[in-house]
């Protein structure tokens, strides 16, 4: 695994961010204690190239989502995306 972003806020607000060997990012944000907490968005998929990829998914009141080295952005993006949506 790689290193995490490891700082009192990100420990505070329920989120997480993480550097992946595959290479990549991993991203989990806490949604229990927020209107969002019982929504759900089944797991989807884009693979573009071997390192421009991205997948997610909500469930158990958490955004669960992981991509390529270069998709960090896209992944909170469509955690936005998400819950302005919703």
């Amino acid at each position: 695994m790689g290193q995490q972003c490891d700082n009192p806020w990100g420990r505070l607000s329920g989120m997480s961010i993480a550097a992946t060997d595959k290479p990549g990012w991993h991203v989990e944000i806490d949604l229990s204690a927020t209107a969002w907490a019982d929504l759900v968005v089944p797991f989807s998929r884009q693979c573009r190239r071997k390192a421009d990829w991205i997948e997610c998914e909500v469930r158990g009141g958490r955004f669960i989502g992981d991509g390529g080295s270069h998709n960090l952005n896209e992944l909170l993006q469509r955690f936005l995306a998400i819950v302005k949506t919703d």
